[in-house]
């Protein structure tokens, strides 16, 4: 593609004005629309695997069927977190001339946070506005995952700040996938990107999905309120002294496998528990000018690191000391609320993180906990199927108008119900006539409800005539409406949202 060049999309032509950038994906080009002179952005993918070529334009073409960029609108429409924009695609070409392949999408004003990195706009921030940032990257994620997609590609590049208007724009968004594409198979070519590659992925081990966007993002907001000193978590002796350095997380991988670098990089490199991987010796006393410039800015880290709030630390803690421990990370939500009450300055407290563990809020992150081996990993074992008495077949019993509290609530499969009085709302199946334990969260987004699975079986999603709009797997989310229901696959009964 080059300046002054006409393409065609979707019937119409768009001029190229200026090249915008260029990275490992693609280039983007800035241009506008012939017809009424629309300002837009053309991003020409740059991927040289034929099969994963294929893949990703397939996977293009999906979203803009699925009208991702509308649903993406909708559901920040209704949300508290204004300032917010997902840029999708809006239409997929081939170039009859050149064979470039791209797609159209809305032009994103500011400064990606890799360019305030490399700049120094970030490292000049204050915390405060780091974290006011911070918090709208959390909730861009949370967003997806709402919807039932996944990101895959948290990093530096895709993330836009405009200053001017105080708004994060969210681009690169050929990558994103939903929950059944991903469970299909379909979504295999993506893996993310460096160090933010997530260490199961990069092992082989599971593909990309929740659990790995939510490492990606404890990743960048590690990274970014540590100024990008070190590239991870675990960027500490054992991985620096990998010889040659990792480039990724890939990398690592292959090294771990052939006998080139120490274990000990799985361990956080503020473990106070573990120093093997930790700065504490970090070129220190070397007198290579280089080493001893980054000693300092090593040493600036860990002063960093030491201000921050404890609420923070122990988050970053419970993400990363074990890297392989994908249940243990911190769900965007549980971030946005995290970094919502530091910035309010509340006072740490003890309290139950969206993970379902204890959180202890000292000066100390928590001790390793022994882990237990569950009984039976089959969910039909532990919830067997049953049929209340006056139940019908996943649908909640009818219960009278003195019965019901003050709205909005929840109908249970005999006549109970549990009023959703508070911004989130965890929801006890035993509460509302079921066997399971917490069925998942109601978390409250302005007059919607979104609704996150804690269950190891599948949740099923009943529309207000009992048929089946969507399913969803534990951690995964979705908004509901009024007048649906949520009902375990294991259950023969369903539990009843009224607004």
């Amino acid at each position: 593609m080059n300046v002054n060049d006409t393409v065609k999309i979707g019937g119409k032509s768009y001029s190229v004005l200026a090249k915008l950038g260029e990275g490992g994906q693609g280039s983007v080009w800035r241009a506008k629309r012939l017809e009424d002179g629309w300002a837009c952005a053309i991003k020409i993918l740059d991927e040289k695997n034929a099969n994963r070529r294929i893949a990703k334009i397939a996977n293009i073409k999906r979203l803009i069927a699925q009208k991702a960029d509308q649903q993406m609108a909708e559901v920040v429409k209704s949300g508290p977190e204004q300032g917010i924009n997902h840029v999708c695609a809006l239409g997929c070409f081939t170039d009859p001339v050149t064979k470039d392949v791209g797609y159209l999408m809305e032009l994103a004003p500011g400064k990606s946070v890799g360019k305030m990195l490399s700049d120094g706009t970030l490292r000049n921030m204050s915390l405060e506005r780091k974290l006011r940032m911070l918090k709208k990257v959390a909730a861009s994620i949370e967003r997806f995952h709402v919807v039932g997609y996944c990101y895959t590609d948290i990093n530096w590049g895709n993330f836009i700040w405009d200053e001017a208007t105080d708004t994060l724009y969210v681009i690169d968004c050929e990558n994103i996938a939903c929950s059944a594409d991903i469970r299909s198979g379909r979504c295999n070519f993506l893996i993310g990107t460096g160090f933010f590659i997530a260490p199961e992925v990069a092992f082989r081990q599971a593909t990309v999905g929740y659990e790995t966007d939510r490492y990606a993002l404890a990743t960048l907001i590690f990274r970014v309120l540590t100024d990008n000193v070190l590239q991870s978590a675990y960027h500490g002796v054992a991985m620096y002294t990998a010889t040659p350095m990792c480039q990724d997380m890939t990398e690592v991988a292959e090294y771990e496998e052939e006998g080139d670098i120490d274990k000990n990089w799985r361990k956080f490199v503020f473990d106070p528990t573990d120093r093997s991987n930790g700065l504490d010796n970090l070129c220190r006393n070397c007198k290579n000018p280089q080493n001893v410039a980054f000693r300092k800015e090593v040493e600036r880290v860990i002063a960093i690191w030491n201000g921050l709030d404890p609420r923070l630390k122990d988050a970053f803690y419970r993400t990363f000391r074990d890297p392989f421990a994908v249940k243990d990370r911190l769900s965007a939500s549980a971030w946005l609320r995290l970094i919502d009450e530091v910035l309010s300055g509340k006072q740490a407290k003890d309290t139950t993180s969206t993970v379902g563990k204890k959180v202890r809020l000292t000066n100390e992150p928590s001790l390793p906990q022994k882990k237990v081996k569950p009984v039976s990993t089959n969910p039909l074992d532990k919830y067997p199927s049953f049929v209340p008495q006056g139940a019908g077949r996943g649908r909640p019993v009818q219960v009278s108008a003195s019965a019901l509290p003050a709205k909005p609530y929840l109908i249970g499969t005999t006549g109970e119900t549990l009023a959703i009085t508070a911004d989130e709302t965890v929801v006890e199946g035993k509460d509302l006539g079921l066997k399971q334990g917490v069925l998942g969260r109601l978390r409250r987004i302005d007059t919607h409800y979104a609704f996150t699975s804690h269950l190891l079986s599948l949740v099923e999603i009943l529309d207000s005539a009992g048929k089946v709009r969507c399913k969803i797997a534990k951690g995964e989310s979705v908004m509901l409406a009024n007048g649906e229901s949520i009902k375990p696959v294991v259950s023969t009964v369903a539990i009843k949202l009224v607004c």
